[in-house]
């Protein structure tokens, strides 16, 4: 935690209190009552596994508001566990490797106004936070341009006003310069103290600050920009299948090279060469990683497949259960985590509802909420189930785990089941008021949606 903070200001910041709550890409953010900061607070079992989304969700939070950072939240002993700290440790190693030679160093620095001599546009690329670049008071517009980069593909940008001075840019454009045409980069709205910007990978001559307002006459402390390693993306037609499915990979590099495995091993200079799209009709774990040149990128990309035929897809039970409706059980918290609740402990509420949906005595902060049935494949095919609601879920086909989210994590869980009646179980934790509900599927000749109560029965 403490190497993380280093190399990243305001990145590990403390839990704060409730409040309101907005959307980021990532997540959901929370704003301090105490500070009017916004946050991303998650607990250890939210946090990403792979190393490459750890770190996109520190950028997708880093600028957007005053003291924003990743909260990691420490279990209730105050410890944090080992596989976590390795995480952190490893966002580090990633960020000293992507923020390593800074490519504005070098470049020739020009600026439509300056304030002085002591505040001019060469403070921004002298590594030292406490000189900025400085316009005259009654400025609100001006530019800033880095030219005669290095010739090389870079890929982030990062841009800091002082930290003394507050947020006062309220808008503004980053361009970079290719084939003498210049580009819009990024349109944002606030930089403040450290904003961190992924652009599309190029060979950019040179780059482009437009300030186009701000509260005061703007400043910025430093313009810095990367090459990250060249990394890679696995896209695939599906993930769960029957049959066959097709694989394509990217890069982010234009000069890059993947090189990948079937069996989850760590590709090498010797693994198969990507050439064009992979036709897969058996279950493995492709994992690929792009190459420039014999230097591998920082990160490999994983991506599980698993797949069926009609005659691996899950059985349904074999007598058709006759009560309507599931059975909900709630238990009234608070719990943050599902591996905490009590499930032995008596339920305020144990009753047989027709759908799924949040109960009265379920409907606040931490609440249990746990449904027990059967529900009815329409055809034989792959299923899709996702958790669009805010809180800990895990969805269950007879004693496999095919979902678990979390609040503000877009997933799906998939599983190939013959027509008829399975067993299902779904167990959640409220965080915060819901009145939707909080489980929806899809499937063969079904559009992703809410169960409906003829789809549903219990013993």
């Amino acid at each position: 935690v403490a190497r993380v903070r280093a190399a990243v200001p305001g990145a590990l910041v403390a839990v704060p209190a409730g409040g309101d709550v907005r959307r980021v890409p990532s997540g959901v953010l929370v704003r301090d009552e105490a500070d009017g900061a916004w946050r991303l607070p998650l607990t250890e079992a939210e946090l990403p596994r792979q190393s490459e989304d750890l770190e996109q969700l520190l950028l997708d939070t880093l600028g957007q508001g005053a003291n924003l950072g990743l909260i990691v939240r420490p279990a209730p002993d105050g410890s944090v566990g080992e596989a976590t700290a390795q995480r952190l440790a490893d966002l580090h190693d990633n960020l000293a490797a992507i923020l390593d030679v800074d490519l504005v160093r070098a470049a020739e620095v020009q600026a439509s106004h300056t304030h002085s001599e002591a505040h001019g546009a060469a403070n921004v690329q002298d590594g030292d936070p406490l000189s900025a670049w400085m316009v005259p008071g009654d400025v609100r517009r001006c530019f800033l341009t880095c030219a005669e980069l290095p010739r090389t593909v870079l890929d982030t940008i990062v841009l800091a006003e002082p930290l003394e001075r507050g947020a006062c840019i309220t808008s503004y454009r980053l361009q970079g310069l290719r084939d003498n045409l210049w580009l819009d980069l990024h349109v944002g709205d606030r930089i403040g103290p450290r904003r961190v910007l992924r652009v599309d990978p190029s060979d950019y001559q040179s780059l482009r600050l437009i300030v186009t307002d701000a509260t005061a006459a703007p400043a910025i402390a430093s313009i810095e920009a990367y090459a990250a390693p060249p990394r890679v993306h696995i896209e695939a037609e599906e993930q769960v299948f029957l049959g066959g499915t097709r694989v394509r990979f990217f890069t982010s590099h234009p000069s890059a090279v993947v090189r990948y495995t079937l069996d989850g091993s760590e590709p090498t200079r010797a693994s198969s060469l990507y050439r064009r799209a992979l036709d897969l009709d058996q279950s493995c774990v492709v994992t690929a990683r792009a190459f420039t040149g014999d230097e591998p990128g920082q990160y490999s990309a994983t991506l599980r497949l698993r797949a069926y035929t009609y005659a691996t897809l899950a059985a349904p039970v074999p007598s058709e259960p006759t009560t309507a409706g599931l059975r909900t059980r709630v238990w009234d918290g608070p719990w943050r985590d599902l591996d905490q609740v009590p499930w032995e402990r008596e339920p305020v509420v144990d009753r047989t509802v027709e759908t799924i949906g949040p109960d009265g005595h379920a409907d606040h902060e931490g609440a249990v909420q746990r449904f027990d049935g059967y529900v009815r494949a329409h055809k034989d095919g792959i299923y899709g189930f996702f958790s669009p609601g805010a809180g800990h879920v895990r969805v269950y086909l007879g004693d496999d785990l095919v979902l678990e989210s979390f609040t503000g994590l877009d997933r799906v869980g998939e599983v190939g089941l013959q027509a008829g009646w399975h067993p299902l179980r779904i167990e959640l934790i409220r965080a915060g008021a819901l009145r939707t509900s909080s489980v929806q599927w899809r499937g063969p000749s079904l559009s992703k949606r809410p169960f409906l109560p003829r789809e549903l029965r219990r013993d």
